[in-house]
């Protein structure tokens, strides 16, 4: 059984997969906070969300390109090898998503350092994201759009 939440018009969706079927039920906020939900974690995850950027720590594509451009930020695809093989922005560096926590010797040992991450079309590149930061990395955003945002603003890819 697994069991995952998340938040729905000020109440508290769960979810149970049993054998490939989906249980969804809302709950009150006051249920959510039982016993199975620590408080240190809650207050974690209240406090992570109230100090979320406007920009949910995302960079679009023209702010990107000139970042890149400059050489500033170390540029991550997270996405499989084969993916990156076929096309990737110039100068990135390829760890899968699978593979960041047995790459950490291969990021920046300066946890300050500017750092953009990016997948396809941006689902992988926001988990890379949030595992960074919960690794001390302060400065990372994550390309909107992904590579997909990337090509469609007509910025080059390495093939």
């Amino acid at each position: 059984m697994f069991f995952s939440q998340r938040a729905c018009g000020g109440a508290l969706v769960l979810c149970a997969v049993l054998v490939g079927t989906v249980y969804a039920t809302k709950v009150s906020y006051a249920e959510a906070t039982q016993e199975w939900m620590s408080a240190p974690v809650r207050t974690a995850a209240e406090h992570m969300l109230a100090a979320m950027p406007d920009d949910y720590y995302s960079i679009k594509g023209v702010a990107a390109e000139k970042a890149i451009a400059t050489g500033a930020p170390h540029v991550l695809d997270v996405r499989e090898p084969s993916e990156f093989a076929a096309e990737h922005i110039p100068g990135a560096k390829n760890i899968p998503l699978r593979s960041l926590m047995r790459a950490i010797d291969d990021l920046p040992a300066d946890n300050t350092a500017s750092l953009t991450v990016y997948c396809k079309t941006g689902h992988r590149g926001a988990i890379a994201l949030a595992v960074l930061r919960m690794l001390g990395y302060s400065n990372v955003v994550s390309l909107y759009g992904g590579l997909d945002g990337w090509k469609a603003a007509g910025f080059a890819v390495t093939r």
